[in-house]
């Protein structure tokens, strides 16, 4: 939710890193509070009369009339901020359906605040939303439950197995002991305010399913057998009467936004030089993309197009109904290590007999992007619906050579020897297939949410921990001999007690942050300005025309390496799973200014055959979610586009590492989930005037 309170937010900065005075405090936080509109069946539970506050971990609490301000990090502390609790000790909320927590960040920097919901039975629900300075948001947690089982039962492969109702890691709203709002672990003073915490909406009728019955756990067509829920398949027929009305609907809404050029872009807006490929280039203080026609160009996308999710068979018979023989049984998709498609085959029963003729799925990908508002293909796309060159598209690119050994994660070694010809090598491969060459494609992203570490010596720290033959560490100790010259000199700055720097060189021990801390984090960024200027050499000169678009950071990485990219990458990319699109780094004073793009983001359904109900949105609740996001990110000059994950839903019965989330635009029967196509369209048709005229004078 963004919430329009930069008029108050800039008059209530800390002055001098202290906190400013209560009455100026309160001006704002009181004048916010009362902008907040009550709704139907609710109960506040902070500001109330019968709530309480407690500071936690050397947090400060300092009450301004209805609000609070909580200063964190004065004393070191793991989850400094304040508890709300109940003077009865707990309290009954089984009837509500979500918590919602007002705040608004009071510092100079983002920081992300969290929310935890916790029971007298130990439990909690956990969620969090991060902040740029002075900026405010709502931190929605769910609390109740749709789905209990009468025992407990095992469902290999899942993620979110529903608990049996006598569990002990069951969450139980109706003995709420109170809320948590916190920082986790400052390493320096912030200041945070809370404007409100209320429950609201009416908890989810809870179904309670006899394990004894669950088992097989999907239909022929991949959806949860025991549940039910409008628009759920129960025949061919309904696929085939699905097909038809949506042929109808695409025929009546092939060209809705007429202001769009053939890429996307918007024609009706200024006419910039035209190159003949993407590119990105500020106008008016905001970052664009530039259409190869010269017109200005938003990326509203969605990713895996085409590209389906199998889920798992071997081993795990009793959770699928034995499947009716012929050539569009689920088992064509079969593959040699046991797992296949729900969806594909779907798609292939929605289309008989057209399947066996000229019809092809990519028609229909494409004919849903332009008519959803959507203009651009995401990455880990299907080629084959990229290369019909009626969309544009990204894809990605990933190094495959060695890693820093060191690493608890993936990072590919950039001082290896073959750090360029096996990039080189893997653009071959989209070059062979017409991608590298192709003007439809925007650019390429390198790798994905890779092991970056949360601070700014991580990168060093795991070259140190790697064996001697790792080329980062040689690396790093050739800096440090041409810096120290001696080892004896090395061991005094750090500590250490090396013979030699062939022993220093074996040793994978760590030293002391405190003591090696500025070369560690001087290596550290290092290795990440050597990571993303290789990448980007590589592409320009093996792709030229194809913009580089970052690693798609996720959680982690210290600034450093946000710096790297940014100085390096044509498009600094970024996963954000947060209710607002608000990056980790790029509020800090002399941060590059450079384009970003969110590479991920998601609100998840529920009520509809998925088990991930606590972290799910009601359809009216998903519509307002994607507007608001994308809202604020057209609104940030530094966005030049978000893109949806993904195209199609997780199955109930999970993916490969048991991710199932109900994620897609489409459902395992590939029918669209009309609130996101409503949300979709509807963002779409203002996207560019509003992206333009916000902060025109």
């Amino acid at each position: 939710m963004q919430i329009g309170c930069s008029h108050w937010g800039r008059r209530m900065k800390p002055r001098n890193g202290k906190a400013a005075s209560h009455t100026a405090w309160a001006c704002g936080l009181v004048a916010f509070a009362a902008s907040v509109t009550a709704i139907a069946n609710e109960m506040a539970l902070w500001p109330s009369p019968d709530a309480s506050t407690k500071a936690t971990d050397g947090a400060i609490l300092s009450p301004c009339g209805d609000a609070l301000h909580v200063r964190v990090g004065e004393e070191k502390g793991r989850y400094p901020g304040v508890f709300i609790g109940f003077p009865e000790g707990e309290r009954d909320l089984g009837a509500l359906a979500r918590i919602d927590a007002v705040v608004t960040n009071l510092s100079d920097e983002t920081v992300r605040i969290s929310l935890s919901v916790k029971t007298s039975g130990g439990n909690q629900r956990n969620r969090d939303i991060r902040l740029a300075p002075r900026g405010c948001g709502k931190i929605r947690a769910h609390i109740d439950w749709t789905t209990l089982l009468d025992s407990d039962i095992e469902l290999s492969g899942l993620r979110n197995k529903p608990p049996a109702v006598d569990a002990k890691s069951r969450f139980d709203a109706s003995r709420t002991a109170g809320c948590h709002i916190f920082v986790s672990s400052p390493t320096h003073p912030l200041d945070f305010g809370v404007l409100s915490v209320t429950a609201r909406g009416d908890a989810d009728r809870t179904e309670l399913l006899s394990a004894d019955s669950l088992l097989p756990l999907v239909d022929e067509y991949g959806q949860l057998r025991v549940r039910d829920w409008p628009g759920k398949v129960k025949c061919d027929v309904d696929l085939e009467k699905a097909r038809v009305e949506e042929e109808a609907w695409l025929a009546a809404n092939a060209d809705p936004f007429p202001d769009r050029d053939k890429w996307g872009g918007w024609k009706d807006g200024p006419q910039l030089q035209a190159t003949g490929a993407f590119r990105t280039e500020k106008v008016d203080g905001k970052w664009w993309f530039v259409d190869p026609d010269g017109h200005l160009f938003w990326s509203h996308g969605v990713n895996c197009v085409g590209h389906f999710p199998m889920t798992r068979f071997a081993g795990r018979d009793n959770m699928f109904q034995p499947f009716r023989d012929g050539w569009n049984s689920p088992f064509a998709d079969c593959r040699k290590d046991g797992s296949f498609c729900f969806i594909r085959a779907n798609i292939r029963r929605k289309n008989v007999p057209a399947w066996r003729g000229s019809w092809r799925y990519a028609d229909l990908a494409h004919a849903r992007l332009h008519a959803w508002g959507l203009n651009t293909i995401g990455d880990w796309p299907d080629i084959d619906v990229c290369l019909a060159r009626r969309t544009p598209y990204t894809t990605d690119c990933t190094i495959a050579h060695r890693t820093i050994a060191g690493n608890k994660g993936f990072i590919p070694d950039p001082f290896a020897e073959d750090f360029d010809d096996k990039l080189a090598g893997a653009i071959g491969v989209l070059r062979k297939a017409g991608v590298a060459d192709d003007p439809w494609c925007i650019g390429f992203f390198v790798n994905n949410e890779m092991a970056w570490g949360d601070d700014d010596m991580h990168l060093a720290r795991s070259a140190l921990a790697s064996p001697a033959e790792q080329p980062v560490k040689r690396e790093f100790f050739r800096r440090l001999e041409a810096k120290y010259k001696t080892v004896e000199a090395l061991d005094e700055a750090w500590g250490t007690d090396y013979a030699s720097w062939e022993a220093a060189l074996e040793s994978t021990a760590l030293p002391d942050d405190a003591k090696a801390g500025d070369d560690l984090a001087e290596f550290h960024s290092a290795v990440a300005e050597e990571y993303f200027r290789r990448v980007a050499k590589v592409i320009h000169r093996e792709a030229p025309g194809r913009l580089y678009l970052g690693c798609r950071f996720y959680d982690g990485g210290g600034e450093s390496v946000y710096r790297a990219a940014a100085k390096f990458c044509d498009v600094l990319s970024m996963n954000i799973y947060y209710p607002l699109p608000v990056p980790r780094h790029g509020h800090e004073a002399g941060f590059p200014d450079c384009p970003m793009l969110v590479g991920e983001f998601f609100f998840l359904s529920r009520g509809r055959g998925h088990f991930a109900s606590p972290l799910g949105f009601t359809p009216e609740e998903r519509i307002v979610a994607y507007r608001e996001y994308v809202e604020h990110a057209l609104r940030d000059p530094r966005f030049v586009g978000a893109h949806w994950f993904a195209w199609a839903d997780q199955m109930v019965t999970g993916r490969a590492d048991g991710e199932d989330f109900p994620c897609g635009f489409v459902d395992v029967c590939d029918m669209p989930h009309q609130e996101l196509v409503e949300a979709a369209r509807g963002i779409a048709a203002e996207m560019y005037p509003l992206r333009y005229e916000h902060g025109r004078k």
